[in-house]
């Protein structure tokens, strides 16, 4: 099993998707954490966009107001085949 947890200091911009989306490609990870996404709203297109094809996903948003925001996408899809 790998897991991959990044401080990626915001995912609003469609470059740093694209950034995530090559480390996933790269690395095949089962599970992915990413922290301080500054991001209101998470999804699936936002995960799709991120990993393509996934299992699971879950947003935590913020308790303090702050924009700590974290979000772990679990067993998605990679190259074609599931990650294990």
């Amino acid at each position: 099993m790998k897991i991959i947890t990044w401080n990626v200091r915001g995912l609003g911009r469609v470059e740093k998707r694209k950034e995530v989306m090559s480390l996933v490609m790269e690395k095949g990870p089962s599970i992915l954490c990413l922290q301080e996404t500054k991001l209101y709203v998470c999804d699936e297109a936002l995960c799709a966009s991120l990993c393509g094809r996934y299992t699971s996903f879950l947003f935590i948003p913020s308790f303090s107001g702050g924009f700590q925001w974290f979000i772990v996408i679990v067993g998605y899809y990679c190259c074609g085949g599931l990650v294990d």
